[in-house]
């Protein structure tokens, strides 16, 4: 009769920590794509309320209310907004699909020796 505390005579398969290549590519979108979600609508929104400050200030400077000097420079400090906005959304479609992708590969085996 064994004894079920013996040495094993053979040494167990380790799996490979590297995982795949292509996983660990998708993975990296995900990430990046996750922070083109978030940067560039807040790098335009700040662009825009600075853009604004300085067309409010030059307004009370001028000492006048013309209106279309004002549509001009506030037409110019929304392009950034807007711009943040697309950019955001091109990153939402890339972290879609990166999702997809990544959820394609197998996950990587955890190494459970102890």
């Amino acid at each position: 009769m064994s004894t079920p505390y013996t040495t094993p005579q053979t040494s167990a398969e380790v799996p490979s920590l590297t995982g795949d290549p292509r996983r660990k590519f998708w993975l990296k979108v995900v990430w990046a794509s996750l922070a083109g979600v978030f940067i560039p609508p807040l790098l335009g929104l700040g662009i825009t309320i600075l853009s604004m400050r300085s067309a409010f200030k030059k307004l009370s400077e001028s000492g006048t209310s013309d209106p279309t000097s004002l549509a001009s420079d506030i037409s110019n400090s929304l392009d950034s907004m807007i711009i943040g906005g697309a950019l955001s959304t091109l990153a939402l479609l890339l972290l879609v699909v990166a999702q997809f992708r990544l959820r394609s590969f197998p996950k990587a085996a955890k190494n459970t020796a102890s």
